[in-house]
């Protein structure tokens, strides 16, 4: 399974949930807008809404012409995420570097760190490949 295809994203979903299913205070939406996956001119999407600290949902999409307004939203080129999975790229140096463009109150989402953590560490599904 390739990271961020339908057999991924099936596996990444279940971790998500997983994670995100004690009850708490975090509400938050997020969407990270792949670019250039697998080096073509081709965007993916994965959107997530936390109420009260539960997953109401985790999707993906493809294409421009779709993706979700969420309160935060982050573009970046697809082999940056990469370098995020494997521990090469701190997101928040990616973001300040201009590797990642983020829309949405840069102060709030330095508070949500933890919880894009978690999101991170939900991505790394056994037996995929980059």
């Amino acid at each position: 399974m390739k990271f961020l295809d339908a057999e991924w994203f099936e596996e990444h979903k279940k971790l998500a949930c997983a994670m995100f299913s004690e009850k708490n205070r975090n509400n938050v939406e997020l969407v990270e807008v792949y670019e250039n996956c697998y080096g073509q001119d081709k965007t993916i999407w994965t959107h997530y809404k936390l109420v009260d600290g539960i997953a109401a949902i985790v999707e993906r999409g493809e294409g421009e012409d779709d993706i979700p307004e969420a309160q935060f939203r982050v573009f970046g080129d697809y082999q940056h995420y990469v370098q995020v999975c494997q521990g090469k790229l701190d997101p928040n140096k990616g973001i300040v570097t201009g590797k990642f463009t983020l829309e949405g109150n840069l102060m709030k989402a330095m508070g949500m760190l933890g919880t894009y953590a978690k999101v991170t560490a939900a991505k790394k599904v056994p037996g995929m490949e980059f």
